[in-house]
């Protein structure tokens, strides 16, 4: 006798994968966009490169005073923040995504080598 295919459990199977709704692939996009520009900006100090992350129009509001609040202000401040802090790393402790929102909080360590905000 014949032993019959067990094609129901592979359609459960089926079934049951996780599919991604258009939000959530827009999410998780970001994500990983957004682990990119922590790694490749960030950490490795590829000033230059932020522009592949950030639009042209981006307004920075967390940059200090005497700092333009744009694009080219953010890579004069992260280019004095590396100079200071030169062994710095940026770990990504959690990122939360929905739809095209991504809310992020991340841990800094490092050694501060130069002179940073008024401090040596």
């Amino acid at each position: 006798m014949k032993r019959p295919i067990p094609i129901l459990a592979v359609l459960a199977f089926l079934s049951c994968s996780p599919r991604l709704s258009p939000a959530e692939k827009v999410g998780a996009k970001n994500k990983e966009l957004y682990r990119e520009f922590v790694e490749e900006v960030l950490n490795k100090g590829r000033v230059d490169k932020a522009a592949d992350y950030i639009a042209a129009e981006f307004v920075d509001h967390s940059l200090p005073p005497g700092q333009t609040a744009t694009l080219a202000g953010f890579q004069a401040w992260l280019q004095e923040f590396r100079t200071a802090f030169p062994d710095g790393s940026w770990t990504v402790d959690l990122l939360i995504a929905d739809g095209d929102t991504l809310a992020q909080h991340k841990s800094f360590f490092g050694t501060q080598k130069g002179p940073f905000a008024g401090l040596a």
